[in-house]
């Protein structure tokens, strides 16, 4: 059953893809259009340093979340759990598999579903921060009314400790399940386990996160040599193709990324071609090198679990 699914969700990427690269070239062949790049390379180098700075304030944003269970999570802990938890992130659907990112801090008690709360709530919160982003660009595409309405969204999903006490609730109408379910919720993130300028903190961490990641779609896209709108024209439109790729139904959501950034950064100008490989470079940088380190990571958590594992001369299994 898991491999069918895998191989349907491979299919899928593949065919999304190509429909995208077909709208975009017209069936003509790629190395045949009159696509001409004039590469600033300087606006690389701006692209890198940004989703360097990307990475650490998200795995220091990961920490502020993750401190207040166990005050012994270093930063470097932190940075090797958020990069050991990105390649199951990338191939499960809706990133489930990041779940497994609190298995790669050293701190075993973390090991639990209070740990894998906490990452849920990492996500939660950066989807607020998306979430107040797209209301840039639903002003963008409706007016005011698209404003008030991305705001409204925003403000009713920050009220944390409303949608804990709802989930509770639902939990009730299932079976105990042996106890897990019970276990469930006494695991879900509540706003009382969490100071609110912590809360306050990681949500505004998010928002200026998002905020350099737009800019470094405009740095892209000047290294392909167009020179886009001001960052929040980009933010807001992107914020509506990331928020409508939250669950991801392909591979690492490719195909349907690039075919929203193509469809959504017409409206602020961009070359449908240009668009589509710019969305596709930062997802390699943002994303899939992330994801290849955190392969490495993975590996040596294996060989440190093995190795205490491994038995003494006397026969003895060392803890």
């Amino acid at each position: 059953m898991l491999n069918r699914r895998l191989i349907l969700r491979l299919t899928l990427t593949a065919a999304t893809l190509g429909m995208v690269l077909y709208y975009v070239f017209h069936g003509r062949a790629l190395l045949n259009s009159d696509l001409k790049l004039q590469l600033q390379w300087p606006w690389m180098g701006a692209s890198v340093a940004s989703a360097l700075i990307l990475f650490f304030g998200r795995a220091w944003k990961w920490q502020r979340l993750i401190q207040p269970l166990e005050p012994s999570v270093s930063f470097s802990d932190a940075v090797k759990s958020y990069l050991g938890g990105m390649p199951l992130a990338l191939v499960t659907p809706g990133r489930l598999g990041e779940l497994s990112r609190c298995l790669f801090l050293p701190q075993k008690a973390l090991h639990t579903l209070t740990g894998a709360g906490r990452v849920v709530l990492d996500n939660w919160t950066d989807f607020l921060a998306v979430l107040i982003w797209s209301a840039v660009g639903m002003d963008l595409l409706w007016g005011w009314q698209g404003l008030v309405l991305g705001l409204s969204l925003a403000a009713l999903f920050s009220q944390l400790g409303l949608w804990s006490q709802l989930l509770e609730k639902l939990l009730r109408l299932f079976p105990p399940l042996k106890g897990f379910t019970a276990k469930i919720q006494k695991e879900i993130p509540k706003l009382a386990d969490l100071a609110m300028p912590d809360y306050l903190t990681v949500i505004g961490m998010g928002i200026l996160l998002y905020g350099l990641e737009w800019l470094q779609l405009g740095f892209i896209l000047r290294f392909l040599g167009n020179h886009p709108a001001q960052v929040f024209i980009l933010g807001g439109l992107m914020a509506l193709a990331t928020l409508a790729n939250s669950f991801q139904v392909t591979v690492a959501g490719i195909g349907v990324r690039e075919g929203l950034a193509v469809l959504l950064l017409m409206k602020a100008g961009i070359d449908n071609r240009l668009a589509l490989i710019a969305a596709f470079l930062q997802f390699v940088l943002n994303l899939m090198i992330p994801a290849l380190l955190g392969l490495a990571v993975k590996n040596q958590s294996k060989v440190l679990m093995n190795e205490k594992k491994m038995p003494n001369r006397d026969g003895l299994v060392v803890k």
